[in-house]
């Protein structure tokens, strides 16, 4: 082949009309890998690159028949020049192509990108020990590892408990959550567990690389207790006397125990657990299916001991309706706790935590000396000087007791109530919601709200109290009026 007809072989082959079917084809191709549609495109992308490959093999086969054809076209300028353009544009078109579908792969979203993450990431196994009464969750676990090469030790996320529901006969119906582990070259690993029986008897797991942060993943949030305890014979019996029950399992590692909980149940004991202090414990609690509002069941294993590197806790979670609580620091705090009501009366004693609200620890059964009513607030200012406040009567009056020896002893602190006198010449005393004392340059401060009852401009106006004795006796200062 001389140099002339090379290059008119490149021009005939590269026509105008092959560059415009190509681009169509190139645009298609893109277009599928963002949006999808592959089948209603699929023909067209079929014909389309059918005809672009006939047409190149018979441009081949029949280059001698157009010798004459290319003489011919040899003297034109156009055509010369089309030796350079079109193979160009046709390069140029492919390297968007290029460029389209690897973009299509990393971006998230694209129908490309998703594809291939269930290619490389997403695997299926068929269910065969899906009954947790007997065989707890490991033969379901082992399942998983048949596909998947799960690390030695897994994590529940501890803002998303595991889920797992199953029937009266222990069958489970459900399983979804995240889990998390350390692969060995210290890269984290994410996935995503799905199983729902009314769709597929397969279990869906979908992995991902994550960051294996520690001050996120605890010990704390270790799936090993759930495992041991839904294998104990006290969990399968204990579930199995509910006969017809369906039942949801929620896991986050290690919680809050209570001994005003029912259904406490220490799966290394007989019976409920009724005598066990306020902890937090790997624990396994069952709700009838659908309710949320209780645990039916809470499961835990005395002989399992909780880990040390506990999540900081929400104190706020278990705090009751008509409780109040306050922290002097991170980790010391107070809580007035319901012991008794009645008639919406309440009785309480004074709690106190050194761990930030993992634990509470009783320290006076009785601040309000045998006084009921509703808790306004508890305050410490020190290690030894505390407030706390009870309103009574429908909200109408309240007491302030104070305590100097750390909460041991309380004695009622009293003060001139403010009144105000009305446009009949009547007065009333509309301050009765004393506020937490607060230190200040020469002493303390107190304001004290109104009731339930009071209008005194609006009721947003307070009565400022003073004290330069730690709150034994209080001075009216001033009335802070309500600006509009």
């Amino acid at each position: 082949m001389i140099k002339k007809e090379k290059y008119l072989f490149w021009a005939r082959l590269f026509n105008p009309i092959v560059i415009v079917v190509f681009a169509i084809l190139v645009w298609l191709l893109i277009n599928i890998a963002n949006f999808g549609n592959l089948l209603l495109n699929l023909p067209l992308v079929i014909i389309i690159s059918i005809s672009i490959l006939t047409w190149f093999i018979w441009c081949i086969i029949h280059f001698n028949s157009w010798k004459k054809v290319q003489r011919y076209f040899s003297s034109r300028t156009l055509y010369k020049s089309w030796n350079f353009i079109g193979p160009a544009i046709f390069l140029s078109l492919c390297i968007i192509l290029v460029i389209g579908q690897y973009r299509s792969a990393q971006e998230i979203g694209t129908r490309l990108n998703y594809r291939l993450d269930y290619i490389f990431n997403v695997r299926s196994v068929k269910v065969t020990k899906d009954n947790i009464y007997n065989n707890g969750l490991n033969k379901f676990f082992a399942s998983i590892g048949q596909k998947v090469n799960l690390p030695n030790k897994l994590y529940v996320s501890p803002d998303d408990p595991l889920k797992i529901t199953f029937d009266h006969n222990g069958k489970i119906t459900l399983f979804e959550g995240y889990l998390t582990g350390q692969n060995k070259d210290k890269s984290g690993q994410t996935y995503l567990i799905n199983y729902d029986t009314s769709k597929s008897n397969k279990i869906i797991i979908r992995r991902s690389q994550s960051d294996f942060d520690t001050k996120v993943v605890k010990k704390s949030n270790n799936i090993d207790p759930l495992l041991k305890i839904t294998n104990t014979s006290k969990f399968s019996n204990t579930l199995k006397n509910e006969a017809g029950s369906t039942f949801d399992l929620y896991y986050a590692g290690t919680t809050q125990l209570k001994p005003t909980q029912q259904g406490i149940i220490d799966v290394n004991k007989n019976g409920d657990t009724t005598d066990i202090e306020q902890t937090s414990q790997y624990n396994v609690p069952i709700y009838i299916h659908g309710e949320t509002a209780q645990a039916f069941f809470r499961f835990f294993d005395s002989r399992i001991k909780a880990s040390a590197d506990l999540p900081a806790p929400d104190p706020t979670t278990d705090l009751n309706t008509n409780e109040v609580q306050s922290f002097r620091s991170k980790k010391i705090g107070y809580r007035l706790q319901v012991v008794n009501a009645a008639l919406g009366t309440y009785y309480y004693k004074l709690m106190q935590t050194n761990d930030g609200g993992r634990t509470w620890t009783p320290l006076n059964n009785d601040p309000f000396h045998g006084e009921g009513g509703t808790a306004l607030n508890v305050k410490f200012l020190s290690k030894s000087l505390g407030f706390v406040a009870l309103s009574q009567n429908s909200g109408t009056s309240s007491k302030l007791y104070r305590t100097e020896d750390a909460g041991k002893t309380f004695s009622e602190v009293t003060y001139d109530t403010k009144k105000i006198s009305l446009d009949n010449h009547d007065d009333y005393e509309p301050f009765v919601a004393p506020d937490m004392p607060t230190k200040t340059k020469d002493g303390l401060q107190m304001k004290v709200g109104q009731g339930t009852q009071g209008d005194y401009e609006s009721g947003f106006a307070q009565a400022l109290y003073h004290s330069i004795d730690e709150g034994k006796t209080w001075s009216f200062v001033k009335i802070i009026h309500h600006k509009n």
